[in-house]
């Protein structure tokens, strides 16, 4: 009687082979998927944190506005210059969508660069490029016409829109909202800011709003005073 030999035979191995292959496809397919969500998650939340700095900083300017106190060697001072400066509009928006300037008096600024006279601070936002520009410049000095890599706050942004509530509403004791806080004849309480970006992909978009008050700026509007 002949021995058996003991191994495979060919069609056994092509099973072997065609079963391995499926089963190396399926693990390659659900590790491509994984590292796709990854990335996605990823895209996503590096998108968001973006936007949302952008609307933070804009956000810590404008509750800002406006104001004239600041502390200069352990001593509170009033910087007139502010008022001086912007005519007592602080917070001004030019007409291209995504532009504001914001003027304030700054303590930080005052202890450092030395004294009263350096504390009034004018900074603008400028959207270019899917880009966000801050520039932040003493009162007076005049804003670089294209801002630098220094002054780029972030990238992806699409748009950055400002809309103020009026201190006062209006006759009919309605709200009234507006895209140009000089329109306020009392000047502004509140704003909201809004701002959408979209990932590297394109594919994934996002929308941060944001609202604060800006308590330096009521009853400071065309030129009036706070009593």
């Amino acid at each position: 009687m002949r021995r058996r030999t003991v191994g495979l035979t060919l069609l056994e191995i092509l099973v072997a082979s065609a079963v391995a292959g499926v089963a190396l496809a399926f693990l390659g397919t659900y590790f491509a998927r994984q590292a796709s969500i990854s990335t996605d998650v990823r895209d996503r939340a590096a998108l968001h944190l973006t936007l949302r700095t952008v609307a933070e900083a804009v956000a810590q300017d404008l509750t800002s506005a406006g104001a004239r106190a600041v502390t200069v060697g352990g001593v509170p001072r009033f910087v007139d210059a502010v008022d001086v400066t912007c005519g007592a509009v602080y917070v001004a928006c030019g007409g291209t969508s995504g532009v504001a300037t914001v003027t304030y008096a700054s303590s930080l600024h005052a202890e450092v660069l030395g004294g009263l006279g350096a504390a009034c601070r004018q900074v603008r936002y400028t959207l270019a490029d899917r880009a966000v520009y801050r520039q932040d410049v003493a009162c007076g000095d005049a804003f670089a016409a294209t801002p630098d890599f220094g002054a780029r706050l972030a990238r992806g942004v699409d748009t950055l829109d400002l809309r103020f509530v009026c201190a006062e509403p209006d006759a009919a004791g309605a709200v009234v909202e507006t895209a140009d806080p000089s329109t306020c004849p009392v000047g502004v309480r509140a704003a909201r800011i809004e701002v959408a970006g979209t990932g590297p992909s394109g594919t994934r978009s996002d929308v941060v709003t944001l609202e604060v008050g800006m308590p330096n700026t009521r009853g400071r509007g065309l030129g009036e005073e706070t009593p």
